[in-house]
């Protein structure tokens, strides 16, 4: 799927709110956030239900073009081809971007058996 598909996957979806766990590189789950969509952007907070919640002193906002340019690194992110460092000098929201992607991708990737 690409990022533009993905994109507007995942408006689709958080048109209400939905916590979702950070993911680390070895799969283990973090911190969880509260995502939901708004005018063609996603806001991400604190969850309320999940714990441990994202530490936000203010709710954070990720645009399409955001997304679209953190997207290609996923991958080699997952694979241990970039680091934290470098993904986080994409975006102060990378973490919730690969959190997003984590999770709407391999939602919708059929389980080979």
């Amino acid at each position: 799927m690409g990022s533009s598909n993905l994109w507007k996957r995942i408006i689709s979806e958080l048109s209400k709110a939905m916590e979702i766990p950070t993911i680390r590189r070895n799969a283990t789950k973090g911190r969880w956030f509260s995502a939901c969509s708004m005018n063609n952007t996603i806001v991400i907070n604190g969850s309320k239900v999940n714990k441990p919640s994202s530490k936000l002193k203010c709710a954070r906002k990720i645009n399409e073009k955001e997304f679209i340019e953190v997207y290609p690194h996923y991958q080699p992110w997952k694979d241990g081809k970039e680091s934290r460092v470098f993904m986080q000098e994409l975006s102060q929201n990378t973490s919730y971007i690969l959190a997003l992607i984590n999770h709407f991708e391999e939602k919708s990737t059929p389980k080979i058996s």
